[in-house]
């Protein structure tokens, strides 16, 4: 594929912006460029995690057969079996998107590592998470330890920055 230079610049500065998975990264430059991603850069280089601010919304896509269940996004701070349930659960469109504002840590957590789950919940599930809402606030509050009807579904790696 033959692109101009001026192409060129907006494709790489959309790649440099969007601090992709390695594997998206892969398939922008195999289909953009035409190029191996290896040929270009040292795999050190590289990053695997997205950099977030405290709050953030994010977004997806998701199909409507849920079977009773809903959608609910958890974080985690990576390594680590507390999981967080955001205000929810996700309401996803007849197109099927859905976009949810998040927190993502406390404000001493800079530079911290996070995972960011989307969970398909059922009845038992949603007992926990009503649980977990009903501590009083506090910057302390426990997590979701037990992910009995709760099912992980797919996640992200994130940075706080």
């Amino acid at each position: 594929m033959d692109r101009d230079s001026l192409q060129l610049k907006e494709l790489q500065d959309a790649l440099i912006d969007a601090f992709p998975k390695r594997s998206d990264l892969e398939r922008m430059v195999l289909y953009g460029l035409n190029q191996d991603l290896s040929a270009i850069a040292r795999d050190g280089n590289l990053q695997n995690e997205s950099h977030v601010p405290r709050s953030v919304t994010i977004e997806g896509t998701a199909s409507n057969t849920l079977n009773g269940k809903e959608l609910w996004i958890l974080v985690a701070v990576e390594g680590r079996q507390d999981y967080f349930p955001q205000l929810g659960p996700v309401q996803v469109g007849k197109d099927g998107m859905w976009s949810l504002p998040i927190t993502v840590g406390k404000d001493t957590d800079h530079d911290k590592k996070f995972v960011l789950y989307m969970a398909l919940v059922d009845i038992a599930g949603k007992s926990a998470i009503d649980k977990y809402f009903m501590q009083t606030p506090s910057p302390d509050y426990i997590g979701i330890n037990s992910l009995e009807g709760i099912q992980l579904m797919s996640k992200i790696n994130v940075i706080r920055i």
